[in-house]
């Protein structure tokens, strides 16, 4: 059985924890949470995931194109980066073979949209961010219908490549693909919050569509309550801290409920 490498969220437990990897339907692409937002439980509060981890299940799109890309397709014989900070030389090792796996997958079926997202994936932690935006934006082609890749664009063009720009237009169109994965909304947050459009009202509005959206969206409301919180917004606070609180009884996640009580009588 041909393995999914699924991208979401990890988030351990249900206690403050130190930070949230984003991980879009492939091998671990790492984007740390701002340090203020640390504690925010996401998945096992209620948000959805894409891919497989406690909540609802998004299906890929099919290995074929839906439209004939518009681009020439990326070269399989691309040279791979001779060495790679901050990887050692069994991960190393690792990741060249599995690019060959990929490649090989790829001359096979060209239409593979997970194989152009594993390869991409590949290319990114070898730091070829241009191998890797080359082969995303052609599975952005490939398969349109698909917000994995607009998402991994989102993430590569704020994390590696700081084009904060290109980036929110990835997020943007990965969000109207798919408006139920609040993971996407998660991470327009923080590229607002950390990077880009910092002093305008973007971060907020951002956790408001979200949740309008979804409006189980624990994840969501937990971090628009912080959001008010620590910009001394003390009564928008204490309201969403009551929207959380409501949901997370709703939901029977009764640790949770303690947390948010013992967050909103804190300030």
């Amino acid at each position: 059985m041909e393995k999914y490498k699924t991208t979401i969220f990890v988030v351990l437990g249900l206690a403050i924890i130190a930070s949230i990897a984003v991980l879009w339907f492939g091998r671990v692409s790492h984007k740390q949470t701002p340090e203020a937002l640390s504690s925010v439980t996401v998945n096992s509060l209620g948000g959805s995931t894409t891919g497989i981890q406690g909540g609802s299940v998004h299906m890929l799109p099919q290995d074929s194109a839906t439209v004939a890309p518009t681009v020439p397709m990326p070269n399989l014989d691309r040279a791979i980066p001779a060495t790679t900070p901050d990887l050692d030389a069994a991960a190393y090792t690792q990741l060249l073979k599995d690019i060959s796996v990929a490649v090989d997958d790829l001359r096979k079926n060209p239409a593979s949209y997970q194989d152009w997202i594993n390869l991409g994936l590949d290319r990114q932690m070898l730091s070829d961010y241009a191998g890797a935006e080359e082969v995303w934006i052609y599975a952005t082609k490939l398969a349109p219908q698909g917000e994995v890749a607009f998402a991994n664009l989102g993430n590569l063009y704020e994390i590696y490549l700081k084009e904060y720009s290109q980036s929110e237009t990835y997020y943007q169109k990965a969000i109207a693909i798919n408006p139920a994965d609040t993971n996407l909304y998660r991470s327009l947050f923080e590229l607002y919050s950390a990077h880009y459009k910092q002093g305008t009202s973007a971060a907020e509005d951002i956790l408001k569509e979200g949740i309008a959206k979804n409006p189980t969206a624990l994840d969501l409301q937990v971090l628009l309550a912080r959001l008010y919180r620590d910009t001394s917004r003390t009564t928008e606070a204490k309201a969403e801290y009551d929207v959380a609180i409501k949901t997370a009884t709703a939901i029977g996640n009764t640790l949770a409920v303690s947390q948010l009580q013992t967050e909103k009588i804190a300030f």
